[in-house]
C-alpha cells in the first residue's frame, strides 16, 4: 500500500497503477476487505491523476460500496469523496452532489476529521471561510513536537 502511495506521489503513475492493480487482485482473492478498500481508493485516485476520470470514478465507487457491506464507515466516506470529486470533473453535478450528501450523513472518520474541516476548503455543511466547528476539539488535543 505504501509503495503504491509513494509511486503515485512521485509521479510514477503507471508503476503505481500496475502495482496497485496486482495488489488489489491479491486482496480480492484473499478476501481482505480493508486492503480491497484502500487499493480501490488509491487506484481511483491514480486513474483520476492519469486523466482517466470515468475509470477513476468506477474504482472509487468500489471503495464506496465495499465498506458498506463490511461496516467500515470511514473508508466509505473516502470512496464517496472520490466519487464526488471525479463526478464533478466529469461534469456530472447531480452525482457529485448526491455523493457529498451521502458522505456528510456518515460519521466523521477519525484521523481525517481535521482535514475535512480545513480552513481553506468548504464543504456542503460548512462553506469556505466559515468558523471551523472542530476548533474547540482541536484545542483540547496536546501539541506534538
Amino acid at each position: 500500500m505504501n509503495q503504491v502511495f509513494a509511486l503515485a506521489d512521485a509521479g510514477r503513475l503507471a508503476d503505481a497503477d500496475r502495482l496497485g492493480t496486482i495488489a488489489a487482485e491479491v486482496a480480492a482473492t484473499d478476501r481482505i476487505p480493508i486492503a480491497q478498500i484502500w487499493f480501490a481508493i488509491n487506484l481511483g485516485r491514480i486513474a483520476g491523476l492519469q486523466g482517466r476520470l470515468a475509470t477513476g470514478r468506477n474504482r472509487a465507487s468500489r471503495a464506496r460500496t465495499s465498506p458498506k457491506s463490511n461496516g467500515f464507515a470511514g473508508p466509505q466516506r473516502m470512496g464517496l469523496g472520490g466519487v464526488a470529486h471525479l463526478s464533478a470533473m466529469l461534469g456530472d453535478v447531480a452525482t457529485a452532489q448526491d455523493a457529498l450528501t451521502r458522505r456528510d450523513a456518515l460519521p466523521m472518520f477519525g484521523f481525517l476529521a481535521p482535514n475535512r474541516c480545513s480552513p481553506t476548503r468548504g464543504s456542503p455543511s460548512r462553506p469556505a471561510g466559515a468558523p471551523m466547528r472542530w476548533r474547540s476539539w482541536n484545542a483540547r488535543r496536546p501539541m506534538r513536537p
